[in-house]
């Protein structure tokens, strides 16, 4: 009986050794209401207060946040398609993944929710430059571009809601 209590322990102190071993950090993100893998384009339509392209203007990381958003950049909005953006506007996001890269001088198309933090649960998509209605529905057109499939989808949503 002893022996076997004692080859017991032994085994708990191996499989807590073989855990250690094999684990290893990961992240999670709650989304909710704004989960861009679970909800349609078209409900980000909807929930989104603001949704524009815009170039980015100029961007810096504050090392003092840890573990909030800790890039700031500004984003001069060149096609709102909906709310009331008309100056550049100051974003946050994070640094680092799954957090999607921002890289100056490019432009992207933004879906905002009432706040100017753009994370992992919106919809962030790195685009050519669009300055106007036209350049839009060019883009729209496009098969050489991953992103054109998104483009139309939101073109056809924004047509409907703007009659």
């Amino acid at each position: 009986m002893m022996l076997f209590i004692g080859v017991l322990g032994y085994m708990k102190v191996l499989v807590f050794l073989l855990v250690c071993a094999i684990s290893h950090s990961v992240s999670a993100w709650e989304c909710g209401k704004y989960d861009r893998d679970k909800f349609s384009l078209e409900t980000h339509y909807e929930y989104a207060t603001e949704i524009f392209f815009g170039k980015v203007l100029e961007g810096r990381v504050n090392k003092s946040k840890k573990y909030e958003s800790d890039m700031e950049f500004i984003v001069e909005p060149t096609l709102v398609l909906k709310g009331n953006l008309k100056t550049p506007v100051k974003l946050t996001t994070y640094s680092t993944p799954p957090y999607d890269p921002v890289a100056l001088g490019y432009s992207y198309l933004i879906f905002l929710y009432g706040s100017n933090k753009v994370d992992y649960c919106g919809v962030f998509i790195e685009t050519t430059d669009v300055d106007s209605r036209e350049e839009f529905v060019d883009l729209s057109k496009r098969k050489d571009v991953y992103y054109a499939e998104y483009i139309r989808q939101i073109l056809a949503i924004y047509e409907s809601k703007n009659k």
